[in-house]
Order: structure tokens, then sequence, then C-alpha cells
């Protein structure tokens, strides 16, 4: 069974902004409002400014149910002992460098701006409950719609949860990780939804300014050991292979199969272990960078130097079994989607 807790303290941003979900993940709250100092270096003055004005609205012991085109979930807080317990399950490894990032930010800042996904198989109607019972509040802003929950009402809610064997990580290894350390926060702030309204997109890896020796040295290596073919860039990606590009040049390579269980024939871990860290002979994580399909689309953003490596999304079935095996896939296997917005609720942690 997986606990799940109501928000003791958290804030509704009604300024009537909306941000993408990789926008922030912490905030400085403090008398009611939003308090970005200069502790926060990755914002400018003028973006503190505007971020520190914006109306936002105190709610207590609550929970919130949201729909979004049609798609339903639930914000509330995780008890982080139920993921040291293995009830929320992982599938993919944590950087130490980041979790140390992470541990020292929790420090610097009191609140989330941004939860982490989880999904669970089981279908949950949330929208008959919110038929049913008049939320204490409502918030509507562009798609998203909001209805919250409070004190007694917002335990009816998480009753419906109550049966759940296990939740899965979708979003937000490295924050669930890191709070697992960290001897003061206790909670997680986590967007929970049933797989029935969520995607896996792949994650391609771009392997930026790749020299032409490189590339040529990594052109015969695969020609020899793999089933390597040229093909046009709109060529279609089947599983089982990965599509690599750099500048007009376009293949389509066929990964080996090795004999061994699912885990040793994710597209993901042989991409990684058979052509980024053997053909390219990069074996620092750091150097990739991972980029969406949404991304992929913008080719302008790409030099003729750069290698693009395409890769196949896992289906549901791949995704629950890694996790429920406990198999540990390389950073950013999966791309879940869709994931809440940044800074439309936030969750004070000390």
């Amino acid at each position: 069974m997986v606990l799940l807790l109501p928000m003791e303290t958290s804030y509704l941003n009604t300024s009537g902004h909306i941000y993408d979900s990789e926008f922030l993940n912490l905030v400085q709250l403090s008398d009611g409002s939003v308090k970005f100092d200069e502790r926060t270096l990755f914002l400018n003055q003028e973006e503190k400014d505007f971020l520190n004005a914006q109306k936002i609205v105190e709610l207590s012991n609550s929970i919130v149910v949201f729909k979004n085109k049609g798609k339903w979930g639930l914000i509330a807080n995780l008890p982080k002992e139920e993921y040291i317990k293995g009830n929320v399950k992982s599938h993919e490894l944590v950087l130490p460098s980041t979790v140390q990032g992470m541990l020292s930010n929790f420090h610097g800042y009191n609140g989330e701006a941004a939860p982490v996904l989880l999904g669970h198989e089981s279908s949950i109607d949330l929208e008959d409950f919110v038929r049913e019972n008049e939320p204490d509040k409502q918030h509507i802003i562009k798609d998203y719609h909001l209805y919250i929950y409070q004190g007694e009402k917002a335990d009816r809610v998480l009753s419906l949860y109550k049966n759940l064997e296990r939740l899965f990580i979708g979003d937000g290894h490295h924050r669930l990780y890191t709070t697992s350390l960290s001897n003061f926060k206790q909670t997680v702030f986590a967007c929970i939804m049933s797989f029935d309204y969520l995607d896996i997109l792949p994650i391609h890896r771009l392997l930026q300014n790749v020299s032409d020796e490189m590339y040529i040295h990594a052109l015969k290596f695969l020609g020899k050991k793999f089933e390597l073919e040229k093909v046009t860039d709109d060529s279609d990606l089947p599983k089982g292979y990965v599509k690599m590009s750099r500048g007009n040049d376009h293949y389509l390579i066929r990964l080996i199969d090795l004999a061994s269980d699912a885990f040793w024939n994710n597209d993901i871990y042989r991409l990684n272990t058979q052509i980024i860290s053997q053909a390219f002979r990069s074996f620092d994580q750091g150097e990739i960078q991972y980029i969406s399909e949404e991304m992929l689309k913008n080719t302008k953003s790409f030099s003729d130097e750069d290698v693009i490596l395409e890769t196949h999304a896992l289906s549901k079935k791949e995704f629950i079994e890694a996790a429920k095996n406990d198999t540990v896939l390389p950073p950013k296997s999966t791309w879940v989607y869709p994931k809440f917005p940044s800074f439309l609720l936030m969750n004070k942690y000390q």
C-alpha cells in the first residue's frame, strides 16, 4: 500500500501565468509571497522581480485534483519513506553530481515549484469524485482546471488511492533519491496519474561538435560491427535500431541482440554501451545532450558537426516491467508525458 498525504502548506499561483514543467523545481517562499533573492543565480534581477510580484494564494491541508485536455491527475505529498521502502519504483540511474547539487539547493530554498511525476497501473475515477463532491476552491488557467480539496474532503480523495501497491517514477528520479538522503525534508511534491493518461516518448542523444576524424572512425567501427544502412532523413525508425545523423548523413544502425534478459536488450542500454561508448569513445554522461521529439524538429539548433542519435521509445509494458524488476537503465531513458506545469502550485517543505 502506498501512503499519500495532503500538502500541509501550499500556494496557488493566481497571476494567470503558466510555465513549462522544466522551468523551476525549487522556490523561496516567505510571508505568503515568492522571495527569490541574491542566492538565485540562474535568474537575473528583472526575472526575479517579475516572479516575486506574482499573486499567490496560500492553501492549508489540501490536495488538488486536476483535469488537462481530458486527462486527470492528483497533486499531493509523498512521504519519502514510501520511496525508501521500495513502494515507489525507479528505473533510471541517478548521477552523484546531480544529487550533490540538489542537496545543496534543498537547503537554500524552502518550497517545491514543480512536482515529480508518478504513474500507477489501476484506473481511479477522479472525474466521478469531482462530480459528486464539491471542491473547496477551483481555479482555471488555460487547459488546466484545478479542483482543490481541504481537510476531511482531501482525506476522502486520498482514500481512493489506499489500495495502490506501488507507484512508478515517470520524472523526478534525482529529486526522490536526494530527498531520501535529506535529514530535514520528509516529503516530495508529487503529481500522480494513471498510465491510462500517460504517454512514453523517446529521448534522443546529441553529441556536439564531433570532429571529422572521430566521425570517420565511428563510421568505420559501426560498419565492421553492425548492420549499417544509409537512409534519408524521413526514414522510419524500427524498434531495435538507432538512427544516426550528422549534417546530410543519415544511417540506420541495427543494435546487437544480447543473449540475456530484456534489460540487456533495451534499446537505450544498448545505445549507450554499443554505440556511444564504443564507436564514439564517450564514457562521460556529461558529454551527452538529451533532446525531445519537439527539439529534434528544430534543425536550426544543430550544427553540421553534431551527431544526433535517435532512439525508439519504451512501451508502457517495458517501462513497468523494468521498474518492477528493479532494472537500472541509463539516465534519461524515458520522457513521460504530460508533466504538470512549474510554478502553478508550490509546496512548502521547511
